[in-house]
């Protein structure tokens, strides 16, 4: 397992047909393999790191034995585990139900809250396929938001400028998907 401590990392279902849709984000808040943690050993998701970073690791093997000798770091990281799944889930119906804005507006804030800052170092194809998004309807969103002043776009970089702005238009998966990165869903949420 892999605790990030800076950069991100995307977990992307992928089709047979190369196409790609993010379905978790993973920062300093999350974990690289948490759902090993309860027992799937096989990756249901591709890994792609998508800024530099550096992430603490622990071999599996030793994790479990830590998990046996004290319930409690295995309870949290069954809350963890929870949370993550409640992101891939929450994260599919968001992309299936919201507009290129509300999904790149929320995309941005949450990867720049993960990041710490309001510099995201990407370019705009790896945005788009994260998104499912064409880069025919990513580039146009990206220059609204632009024009009326929310980010800054360059080549391999974007830069939020309004950050509550940028928020009030993300759509309204923002607060449930925080809820899962900074772990808030309740022990009583998870499943024993």
């Amino acid at each position: 397992m892999y605790f990030p401590t800076s950069g991100l990392v995307s977990a992307r279902a992928v089709l047979a047909s190369g196409h790609q849709i993010e379905c978790s984000l993973i920062g300093r808040t999350n974990a690289v393999g948490i759902l090993a943690t309860v027992g799937f050993h096989s990756a249901l998701t591709r890994y792609v790191g998508l800024t530099d970073g550096h992430a603490w690791s622990i071999p599996l093997s030793k994790l479990q034995v830590a998990m046996r000798a004290y319930p409690l770091v295995e309870r949290k990281l069954k809350v963890f585990s929870f949370a993550q799944m409640g992101y891939a889930v929450h994260g599919g119906v968001c992309n299936a139900m919201h507009n290129a804005e509300q999904r790149v507006s929320r995309w941005l804030t949450t990867a720049a809250d993960l990041l710490g800052r309001a510099e995201i170092r990407l370019s705009q194809e790896e945005l788009a396929h994260g998104l499912g998004l064409q880069r025919t309807a990513l580039n146009p969103t990206l220059q609204r938001l632009k024009a009326e002043g929310l980010v800054e776009v360059a080549r391999g970089r974007i830069d939020i400028l309004a950050s509550d702005q940028l928020k009030q238009r993300a759509c309204e998966c923002s607060q449930m998907l925080r809820r899962a990165l900074y772990l808030e869903a309740g022990e009583s949420d998870a499943v024993e």
